[in-house]
């Protein structure tokens, strides 16, 4: 499977045994190599962020969401199709026949809302109970 991003910069080439490297198409350089167990499905789709800082691998059961500078791995889950804008996703969920179209948080993108909301204060220990935080 050859993969080109929108922006035909990279080249995502997926081998027999799942593995997808990523290279450089102005040098063919090699820049990643995402092994079979970190992306064990057919790679179908890869959308770029509108500002160019997250890519998504997109595949049959499960996608990643990874760092353009880095290539890192920022998140693993299981959707079908994302917005350029990385705040939409668009899911079945697993093994079903309802389609789903849900905002889409990274870890970081939940923390700084947490502490936009909480505006400097602490929480309580009770507020850390109901919340489940240890």
């Amino acid at each position: 499977m050859l993969l080109l991003s929108p922006d035909k910069k990279l080249l995502f080439v997926q081998f027999t045994d799942e593995s997808i490297s990523i290279f450089d198409t102005e040098k063919g350089n090699l820049m990643k190599t995402i092994d079979k167990e970190q992306f064990s499905t057919t790679l179908k789709n890869v959308v770029i962020s509108k500002n160019n800082d997250r890519l998504a691998l997109i595949g049959i059961s499960c996608s990643h969401i990874l760092d353009t500078a880095t290539l890192n791995i920022l998140a693993t889950a299981e959707f079908a199709d994302i917005n350029n804008d990385f705040t939409h996703i668009i899911s079945t969920g697993r093994g079903s026949t309802t389609l789903y179209i849900m905002p889409f948080y990274t870890t970081k993108m939940l923390l700084d809302e947490a502490n936009r909301q909480l505006n400097g204060r602490t929480l309580t220990e009770k507020e850390k109970a109901e919340m489940f935080i240890n």
